[in-house]
């Protein structure tokens, strides 16, 4: 009888089983889907803080009010017409706009970048490319806690001021969309990780990814579509 117990008794997982691995690899996957949303996160709040919060853009495009953009006609139609411009900052008249200088644009972002922009726009590509090189020659950087996480989040946050500041020339709907698409797509992907059984490798999550970029960015975009005028989205 002791024999045929052991026959049916349930042999107990060991390091190197299917299940063991499996489990594993599922908790390593949730690992770096938690790691890439948390850095997304904070990427896209910089660049939402930057470009549609008003107080900041108008300090970041250096300014101290809106007054001067109240009343330039160039930033209340669009119309490129030289008479117009002339409310406009240029650059030949110095590194930042003065009291009676609009340096807005009418597509949401910074019409010329200021001297004090570019400057922390090369700071912070200088810091990104030292961490880079930090995480792949430093063993310490990359795999002791939590020296590897505070390297990370300096890191992504070095980025995220790159990808900010860059995003105040650029149309500001068509920011808020990529945005948007992107953190519903790796949240998607993230909760699908963090509840499935299954093995999270192979062909399977590549269609499940497809599939939840082609229906989340339709549903995204035709709101963005509704809301915001983004010229390449009404094509499409």
């Amino acid at each position: 009888s002791n024999s045929a117990d052991g026959q049916w008794a349930a042999k107990p997982a060991v390091f190197g089983s299917d299940a063991t691995t499996q489990a594993i690899r599922n908790g390593f996957v949730r690992k770096v889907y938690g790691i890439l949303s948390a850095q997304l996160l904070l990427t896209f709040g910089m660049i939402f803080v930057f470009v549609f919060v008003e107080p900041v853009k108008v300090r970041l495009c250096g300014m101290k009010s809106l007054e001067p953009c109240e009343d330039c006609p160039y930033f209340q139609t669009g119309n490129t017409d030289r008479e117009l411009l002339s409310c406009m900052w240029a650059t030949e008249g110095g590194d930042s706009p003065n009291s009676h200088q609009c340096n807005l644009s009418p597509r949401g972002g910074c019409f010329r970048p200021t001297a004090e922009l570019q400057s922390w726009l090369m700071s912070c590509l200088v810091l990104t490319f030292v961490f880079i090189c930090g995480i792949t020659c430093c063993e310490k950087c990359a795999r002791e806690v939590p020296t590897n996480y505070i390297v990370l989040f300096c890191f992504t946050l070095c980025e995220a001021v790159v990808l900010g500041i860059t995003c105040l020339f650029v149309n500001a709907a068509a920011v808020g969309l990529a945005a948007a698409m992107t953190a519903a797509v790796t949240l998607g992907l993230t909760v699908y990780a963090c509840t499935t059984r299954s093995d999270f490798t192979g062909m399977g999550p590549f269609l499940v990814a497809a599939l939840l970029s082609l229906i989340l960015c339709s549903f995204i975009g035709s709101l963005f579509g509704m809301l915001f005028h983004v010229p390449w989205l009404q094509n499409v």
